[in-house]
């Protein structure tokens, strides 16, 4: 009787072919035709695929079961390379490698940045918004970008380079903003004034000019033997660069004016009503009597004379040595006096003092001094001098100058 032959469908594990099982003949086994594959896993990009067979054999308890005819691999087929399409790029180790710009399992998409936005007073060139496209940015009339670049690319991350520029209106100068003659120049959606000298503020506004002047006077130093000068000058001339009206005063009405021996100040001041700057033009006349000469110091004696506004008058007295007097036909009390005129009256040359002591002479001894350089003959000599010029005929020369006549201004020579 023949044994029932059973059919089994193998296990769908895949694993290397494996030989036939040793009991394959004695319990009859053969294999059935394999079945059509499977639809693959995918349909492009690479999937897999599988297809089966099944194996006959006896029916008898010696041969149940699958394996006393083969192993559980030898059932079924598997294929890993099914419908390996790569639209833009090309396959390799199991999956797509995507040419630069695309992506995706299959590399059917195509990198895209999406539109990079409109711009005011602008428009954009270029259509394209795919990877490594480039639009360009322009501005209207008038207008002109600022930012970064005029351009910009479509990336391989889908973001478009730099940032999205900005029309910015570039035609502010065409009011005419700047006034006083100021060179105006555009700016993004402003505008900037260069002002010409000694004119301020954003339009040129502000007029900072002062007056200006001509024909300022230095200081004057002016010698006079008479005590009142008549004296004419230059008044100087002001004038404004931008044409504005200047008024103009000063200290004297007119330019002469009679001058005693004196230090004068002499002003103008010039006034821009417009913007109320002025300009001064000061300066000093010092008025003095004629310069003296040298006043020749007497032999074995000291010339004493006042130390104080010399350059007005000079009083000078003869004091003599130790052992030392003046002839008899001189005087301690004779005063030698310069004036304005610059001589010196009676002379240029003092009386000396003689080796010969004349005892008529002793009630002259606050005259006499034994050592010029000590402290207390000198106080002795400053304190003389001033008893002599303050009861003399030029005593005025203290009474004037009252906070100099004193006896430390007191000029002693030997």
């Amino acid at each position: 009787m023949l044994t029932s032959i059973v059919f089994l469908l193998l296990s769908l594990f895949y694993v290397s072919e494996a030989p036939r099982a040793p009991t394959w003949d004695s319990c009859n086994c053969y294999w059935e035709t394999w079945k059509a594959w499977s639809q693959c896993s995918a349909s492009c990009g690479g999937g897999y695929r599988h297809r089966s067979r099944r194996v006959w054999k006896y029916d008898t308890p010696e041969c149940e079961g699958f394996e006393v005819c083969a192993t559980n691999d030898m059932g079924n087929d598997y294929d890993y390379s099914c419908n390996t399409i790569c639209y833009h790029g090309s396959y390799s180790g199991q999956s797509c490698r995507c040419h630069t710009g695309w992506y995706g399992k299959c590399c059917n998409n195509q990198v895209t940045c999406g539109h990079p936005g409109s711009i005011s007073h602008g428009y954009i060139q270029g259509s394209s918004f795919i990877y490594n496209s480039q639009v360009t940015y322009h501005c209207n009339t008038h207008y002109r970008l600022t930012g970064d670049s005029s351009t910009r690319r479509c990336q391989i991350n889908g973001v478009w380079s730099g940032y999205k520029p900005r029309c910015a209106f570039f035609n502010s100068c065409a009011s005419s903003p700047c006034r006083n003659r100021g060179t105006c120049i555009n700016e993004p959606d402003s505008y900037r004034c260069v002002c010409p000298r000694n004119f301020l503020g954003n339009n040129c506004e502000y007029d900072n000019q002062p007056p200006e002047v001509r024909g300022c006077s230095e200081d004057i130093d002016i010698k006079s033997s008479e005590d009142i000068t008549f004296f004419n000058w230059t008044a100087p001339s002001f004038y404004d660069p931008a044409g504005k009206p200047i008024t103009v005063t000063t200290n004297y009405p007119t330019n002469n004016f009679n001058f005693s021996w004196g230090d004068f100040k002499v002003q103008y001041v010039a006034l821009k009503p417009s913007n109320g700057l002025r300009k001064e033009c000061v300066f000093n006349l010092k008025i003095r009597p004629n310069p003296c000469k040298t006043l020749q110091r007497p032999n074995n004696g000291a010339r004493v004379c006042n130390g104080w506004k010399t350059d007005y008058g000079k009083f000078c007295l003869v004091f003599c040595g130790p052992r030392y007097s003046l002839d008899i036909t001189s005087s301690h009390r004779q005063w030698y006096v310069c004036g304005a005129k610059g001589s010196w009256i009676p002379r240029e040359s003092m009386s000396h003092c003689t080796g010969l002591f004349v005892t008529d002479k002793r009630k002259d001894a606050r005259f006499r001094f034994t050592n010029c350089s000590a402290p207390d003959q000198v106080e002795k000599i400053q304190e003389t001098y001033l008893t002599m010029l303050q009861t003399s005929p030029y005593g005025f020369f203290c009474t004037k100058f009252q906070n100099l006549c004193r006896k430390e201004n007191v000029i002693i020579s030997c």
